[in-house]
């Protein structure tokens, strides 16, 4: 017999996206949020690409570094604080996830981007 995802997905699950939006956002871990929400990774990871077209660490890591954009933008913020704030384990952390999503370190694309405007993150 074969399942057909699409109309799996559909089913009144918009609760469970959205407590695992939220939950996303936070130091919880995939396998914790799949087990809170009484689901398996494998579920999770098939839910979140139908419902996003991104696996839970791909959206994980564009969410941290919208969020470093925005603190970005205040030139007086030490790049270490920008990477503490947003739930990087260190600088070199923030520095390999920011190159790996940009092709920049955080230092030249600060120096070569229009941090005001609105739409920087839409490179991803």
């Amino acid at each position: 017999m074969k399942i057909n995802f699409y109309i799996y997905f559909q089913s009144d699950k918009e609760d469970l996206f959205e407590n695992i939006l939220k939950d996303i956002e936070t130091t919880i871990s995939i396998e914790e949020i799949a087990f809170k929400n009484d689901i398996s990774r494998q579920y999770l990871n098939q839910y979140f690409k139908l419902k996003l077209g991104k696996s839970p660490s791909e959206f994980r890591k564009i969410a941290r570094f919208r969020k470093s954009l925005t603190m970005m933008k205040n030139r007086n913020t030490a790049l270490t604080e920008v990477s503490y704030e947003n739930l990087f384990f260190d600088q070199s952390h923030f520095n390999r996830d920011f190159k790996e999503l940009t092709h920049f370190s955080p230092k030249e694309f600060s120096q070569n981007t229009d941090l005001e405007k609105n739409n920087v993150w839409f490179i991803i």
